[in-house]
Parts: C-alpha cells; structure tokens; sequence
C-alpha cells in the first residue's frame, strides 16, 4: 500500500500528457501497452517534471535498454512484466 498524499491519477496519453505537464513529481508511474512502451514515452520528456531525487517506475514487455541519463535502482521480471525502479543518474 502506498500511504501517499496529495496523489493524482491521470488516465491519458502518456507523451501529450508529459510535453504540457507544468507540475513537478516526486514518482511518477509509468504503465504503458507493453508492445508500445518505447514507442510511447520519450524518457527526454520528464527531467523537467521531476523533482530531485524523484523516481520513476516503469513498466513494460521487455527490459528496458540502458537509457543516457538514467539509472536503474531495482529491476525486477514477473512473467511477462519487465519493472524498473530508475532515477537520474548524475553523469
């Protein structure tokens, strides 16, 4: 259970939703359709809706290749889900 205030769930396309976001997040969850994860959301778009050391949680079908900027923290395969616990990283 996550004993979160002050959540918002936002049920919509991912990329439109990051490129006009103007609030920064401390995690944000990511659960896209897996055959389309990498196609869907730009991992460029959310640096700037991130506040620092926020996290992101990543869903998809398949582990996800080693982005520029980011680190994984915790990854973990459960049939087919393929989570990832990632932070920027500071190189």
């Amino acid at each position: 259970m996550l004993a979160a205030q002050q959540t918002q769930v936002v049920r919509a396309q991912a990329s439109r939703f990051l490129e006009q976001c103007a609030e920064r997040f401390d995690i944000i969850f990511l659960d896209p359709p897996y055959s389309l994860a990498n196609r869907l959301i730009d991992l460029r778009l959310l640096p700037p809706l991130l506040h620092e050391n926020a996290l992101v949680y990543w869903e998809a079908g398949e582990k996800l290749a080693d982005e520029s900027g980011w680190r994984v923290i915790k990854y973990l395969r459960a049939g087919a889900v393929h989570a990832h616990l990632m932070c920027q990283s500071s190189d």
